[in-house]
């Protein structure tokens, strides 16, 4: 007989995600794990479930994926640590419910494509508010992830020595700024040419509301939620209407710079990536133009020969 899943025990928590720091998570996905858990547990409450199996047995659950690896990590840690669950039943539940389609992983390049610089102009102009099209073009014209354009504050960028940095933010009194690491906790500074220091400065000087209470360079435009830090899914969702996902953003900046400088080392450290293999995957999008440029390359070559 299946075995029923156990609920995620508040108390536990915080000794599961103690556990995850010892087997070198990021910060940024141990902290969704514990958001994700605590969801779990408040949709129970809210809609009286007391059983986990019947929770994830809901087709139309909001966030699956999500929730689904979060939990998954969650019964490991009760099986490996806690000895709560057998080997048996952890593999049983990932059968049943908790087996992530791995396969599309290799897929992800299919999927996400780079917008040739020409385009970036009319994507931003699509954009369905200010606030949206200046987080399109920090993200097209610097490279920045998602989370990086959403905690961009104003005391990161250095007019004078005219630099953009990716900074590691402490956890902040007010509820409304948590705490926020970059990826792989790797601060980096990117370079601002003149005409993208004056964009900044217009934001700033003009646009930007001097009564915010947070440091953000983008804020809610509208709603119950006005004037606070933006989230990730409002973001994703302005992309949405220009037809584009978010990451696109780094893929372009990468395909683009690349093909100028033809420098991969370089290109990793703007994008703020830990391996240059990760960078070389970026730019494998960038290789529907390869017949015509080596054929250009080819041809420029055999030109010499003949001259020579």
């Amino acid at each position: 007989m299946s075995f029923d899943y156990p609920n995620p025990d508040p108390e536990l928590i915080p000794e599961f995600l103690e556990w995850l720091k010892s087997i070198d998570l990021s910060i940024n996905t141990i902290d969704s794990y514990r958001r994700y858990l605590q969801t779990i547990n408040n949709d129970m409450r809210k809609k009286k479930i007391t059983n986990t199996r019947k929770y994830f047995g809901n087709k139309d659950l909001a966030g699956i994926l999500g929730k689904k690896i979060a939990y998954r990590s969650y019964l490991k840690f009760l099986w490996r640590e806690k000895n709560i669950i057998t080997a048996e039943q952890y593999q049983e539940a990932i059968l049943e419910y908790f087996k992530l389609p791995r396969s599309n992983r290799n897929k992800k390049s299919e999927n996400i494509w780079a917008e040739p610089f020409e385009n970036w102009e009319n994507i931003i102009r699509k954009a369905p508010n200010k606030i949206a099209k200046f987080g399109l073009w920090v993200g097209f014209n610097f490279g920045l992830r998602l989370g990086e354009i959403i905690h961009l504050r104003v005391k990161d960028i250095d007019f004078q020595g005219q630099e953009l940095h990716i900074c590691i933010q402490k956890q902040n009194e007010k509820k409304h700024q948590e705490s926020w690491r970059p990826k792989y906790d790797h601060e980096r500074s990117l370079p601002i040419a003149d005409e993208q220091a004056e964009t900044f400065k217009k934001w700033i000087d003009t646009v930007r509301p001097k009564n915010l209470e947070h440091p953000y360079l983008l804020w809610t435009p509208r709603g119950k939620r006005k004037g606070q830090i933006i989230k990730p899914r409002s973001f994703q969702y302005w992309c949405s209407r220009v037809g584009i996902h978010a990451h696109i953003l780094r893929y372009s900046f990468a395909t683009y710079y690349y093909n100028l400088s033809l420098d991969v080392k370089l290109i990793s450290e703007l994008l703020g990536h830990a391996n240059v293999s990760t960078t070389s995957d970026y730019l494998k999008l960038g290789k529907k133009n390869i017949m015509s440029k080596g054929r250009a390359l080819f041809e420029g070559r055999y030109k010499k020969e003949e001259e020579d």
